[in-house]
């Protein structure tokens, strides 16, 4: 028979990480032409300046030239509340742009938001017109 020490402690190796989770930008830009609302979306970038230069570049796709940056979001989830008159964009009130850590949170929001900025607009009622998540990516070691 034969003697051997015993292992001390726990000898099982810790698993190793296979990867690493990168957060990812979204951004939101808005202009219009002759009281024509527009938005430009973007999810998915690896910056927030790239978000925003994509967003902005997207508003003014067809023509418009004041769009400007309503909303840039890291890791999370973003919405547009819009207010409407008779289910017909009313582009003198105020949209509201919000992210929360859920598209029903962020919609929350910003229609309390929105209704509230348009209460002296008679009729108005905002309307979610965009909800979308910038997910993160994962990538393999």
């Amino acid at each position: 028979m034969a003697c051997a020490p015993l292992p001390q402690g726990n000898t099982q190796q810790q698993a190793s990480p296979s990867g690493k989770w990168i957060k990812t930008w979204g951004a939101i830009a808005m202009g219009s032409i002759d009281s024509i609302t527009s938005y430009g979306v973007t999810t998915g970038k690896l910056s927030k300046l790239e978000a925003e230069a994509d967003a902005l570049s997207r508003c003014g796709s067809h023509g418009e030239t004041n769009c400007r940056i309503g909303l840039s979001y890291r890791n999370q989830c973003a919405v547009v509340a819009e207010p409407h008159i008779n289910s017909k964009p009313f582009s003198e009130g105020y949209s509201s742009f919000i992210g929360a850590s859920t598209v029903q949170k962020a919609s929350d929001i910003a229609l309390n938001k929105c209704n509230q900025a348009n209460k002296e607009f008679s009729g108005s009622e905002c309307a979610i017109v965009y909800s979308a998540c910038s997910e993160p990516i994962f990538e393999k070691f």
